[in-house]
């Protein structure tokens, strides 16, 4: 069992002082395109700043319900709804399959592309919608 002291000391210690920095900047990095991509959506990118509501507004724009987010808490069937609005969110976004793959494979990244890329938000599944009921005016 690891002690308290092993975590202020020795090998525990190297690993937390360079695991947090780097973790950090990735969940930084994560929310700052996140907030454009809601941006892009026409939804107040302060939105994106709420836990809970962010992922229900997400899956709300990809998938054309949020209800679905809901599903996305039970363990195990989460990873794969979680993977399901990504590629919803890469045809929302009328991406083709080889960016798809891409963000299946390293989201951060492919995330950033998306958000201050030259992609435009179409609406759910890629379907152009002129009325849109899940934007805000």
């Amino acid at each position: 069992m690891v002690s308290y002291y092993d975590l202020l000391t020795g090998t525990y210690s190297y690993l937390l002082r360079r695991f947090f920095p780097v973790l950090a900047v990735y969940l930084f990095v994560s929310l700052i395109a996140r907030w454009a991509i809601f941006k892009k959506c026409e939804i107040p990118g302060c939105h994106s700043l709420i836990p809970i509501y962010s992922g229900y507004l997400c899956y709300r724009l990809m998938w054309g319900s949020g209800y679905f987010f809901f599903f996305s808490l039970i363990p195990y069937l989460g990873f794969v709804f979680h993977y399901i609005m990504l590629y919803k969110m890469c045809r929302a976004f009328g991406r083709d399959n080889r960016f798809i793959i891409g963000m299946l494979l390293i989201p951060i990244v492919f995330r950033c592309i998306l958000a201050w890329g030259s992609a435009e938000y179409i609406g759910p599944e890629g379907r152009p919608e002129a009325d849109n009921p899940y934007r805000y005016d």
